[in-house]
């Protein structure tokens, strides 16, 4: 008889939109075939993908992120691109470059390889996804991003950053905030939304 294997966490970090944001990306969504859009209350900008950790990990993590130091600050995004991998892709919206998001993802990096000796991420490319495809060709996914990069108009403010519980189904992944914390500020948990 074997040990039951012990719960996995499925979890990143993340800079929360606003609802108008995600609406101004939303209306950039359009007519490509085959196409699976992101649903506007799913869009977020990930700061780092965690991945599968067990129980005791997650709530180190919870925990070594509430020491994460950043200031608030404004975000812009520039434009549409995308990520080719033959044949799947992935459309995209970019921001102008912002030095103190990367602050914020380097101490979010900090905290994390501290809590479960994760190792920091070598290359990070802001972004939010739109959509992903299966089968497309490069020059198709780059046309369609450039056809609407003239139509990005939107900034807000960033004064907090989430992490978050991801959980796969066949209706795409449902998410759930564990804890919210606050830049220049302490962690606000989340009540009832606890890792368990």
């Amino acid at each position: 008889m074997t040990a039951e294997q012990p719960a996995l966490h499925r979890l990143f970090t993340a800079v929360e939109l606003p609802e108008d944001t995600r609406a101004s990306l939303a209306a950039l969504q359009g007519d490509f075939p085959s196409m699976r859009w992101v649903h506007p209350s799913r869009m977020h900008l990930t700061l780092r993908f965690i991945g599968e950790v067990d129980a005791a990990c997650a709530e180190a993590v919870r925990q070594s992120l509430a020491s994460v130091q950043a200031v608030p600050f404004v975000l812009r995004l520039k434009r549409l691109g995308s990520f080719y991998r033959r044949p799947s892709g992935t459309l995209w919206a970019g921001f102008e470059a912002n030095s103190r998001l990367l602050d914020l993802h380097d101490a979010v990096g900090a905290a994390l390889e501290q809590a479960c000796g994760l190792a920091p991420e070598r290359r990070y490319t802001p972004h939010v996804t739109l959509g992903r495809i299966r089968e497309t060709e490069s020059k198709d996914l780059k046309a369609f991003a450039q056809a609407r990069t003239g139509l990005v108009r939107a900034s807000f403010a960033v004064a907090s950053f989430v992490l978050v519980k991801s959980v796969l189904g066949p209706q795409g992944p449902s998410y759930t905030v564990l804890a919210r914390y606050g830049l220049s500020a302490p962690a606000e948990d989340i009540p009832d939304a606890g890792v368990n």
